[in-house]
């Protein structure tokens, strides 16, 4: 959405970190038929729940251009609210806080600290997302024990939950890959065991990776081995988006936003000033909840059965949540330590 109100070398460096053509006109409205597939495929009942929500929070001094406020509404479903930050920032750093808060049953909570909203913020863009799903095969907590789990520095007792059924699953010599459906059969979790060390493993994800997984899975009787987790994580992201690239936007002086609308002239020029993202995801015998929100705060400048396979992720792992027709990555992250609580 943000890239959306962008012009020139700004437009370009975040399109290029986000690896599409910044020429492509169509971009915002693929992005639309992705959600509308993701939306369709969200059953809304007690087994599984999606939800993707975006927003934006507007000073009352700016003026959003009408092109990008289209863009916006019809590709994002973003729903414009206008705010008084100059006049009011923290009631209005609250207002945001609660709404990302109920976009994600409360599993996020305060995205955006005191510090993040003051006098000077002209725009906030929000994205947040929601997913709770049973698990088609689930484990028994019953049968759930603690066991070695080897971080790569000690080894600790994981609780870790056991199954078995028919799951899908590809391998190589690198990695072990199962993915664990929820109930609807339209999303699953995908665990990649690396067969060495999780950071060679981080380093050779690609799209071209996962197309790989997802077209080598096939059904196995596997005896699974899984741990629990729940796992937070919150990051300033501008560091990391301008080792990406995304340089200008950040630039006081380089900035270029006037696509997305006028500023108040003694305002100065509009620029990012910080990217924060906040995630969580809790695993158990019954299924998976998970939720992250990203906020963009801007300011002016001034088959037949086989013998079961055994499976046991004792060890670090990368997983992912997606929607398994398109491939479609909704969560990613690892686990270095499932007692841990952080990534």
């Amino acid at each position: 959405m943000t890239c959306a109100g962008a012009s020139g070398d700004t437009k370009t460096q975040m399109a290029t970190a986000l690896q599409f053509d910044p020429n492509n006109a169509g971009i915002h409205a693929a992005i639309k038929d992705m959600n509308a597939q993701l939306r369709a495929s969200g059953l809304e009942s007690d087994t599984f729940k999606l939800k993707i929500d975006n927003s934006l929070w507007i000073d009352t001094s700016f003026k959003l251009n009408d092109d990008f406020m289209n863009t916006v509404k019809t590709n994002y479903s973003a729903e414009i609210n206008s705010s008084n930050f100059s006049g009011q920032p923290e009631v209005e750093r609250i207002r945001i806080n609660d709404s990302v808060a109920k976009s994600t049953e409360n599993l996020i909570k305060d995205l955006i600290p005191r510090s993040g909203i003051n006098a000077f913020t002209q725009a906030v863009l929000v994205n947040a997302i929601y997913l709770k799903g049973k698990w088609t095969h689930p484990f028994k907590k019953e049968k759930t024990h603690p066991q070695d789990f080897k971080t790569g520095i000690t080894t600790v007792q994981a609780e870790m939950m056991h199954t078995d059924g028919n799951f899908k699953m590809a391998e190589t010599k690198d990695y072990t890959a199962v993915e664990m459906s929820y109930v609807g059969d339209k999303f699953a979790l995908l665990a990649i065991l690396p067969s060495g060390d999780v950071n060679s493993l981080e380093n050779s994800l690609s799209a071209d990776l996962l197309k790989s997984i997802r077209e080598s899975l096939k059904g196995t009787q596997i005896d699974l081995a899984f741990p629990k987790f729940e796992i937070k994580h919150k990051e300033e992201m501008r560091p990391l988006l301008e080792n990406l690239g995304i340089k200008d936007a950040f630039d006081r002086d380089r900035a270029d936003f006037t696509h997305m609308g006028t500023i108040n002239p003694g305002a100065g020029r509009l620029k990012i000033d910080e990217v924060i993202h906040d995630a969580r995801i809790i695993v158990d015998e019954e299924g998976t909840e998970a939720a992250a929100a990203t906020a963009a705060t801007m300011m002016g400048t001034s088959m037949a059965q086989p013998e079961k396979k055994k499976i046991t992720f004792d060890r670090p792992f990368v997983y992912l949540l997606w929607h398994k027709e398109t491939g479609t990555v909704l969560f990613l992250g690892r686990v270095m330590n499932p007692i841990a609580g952080v990534s």
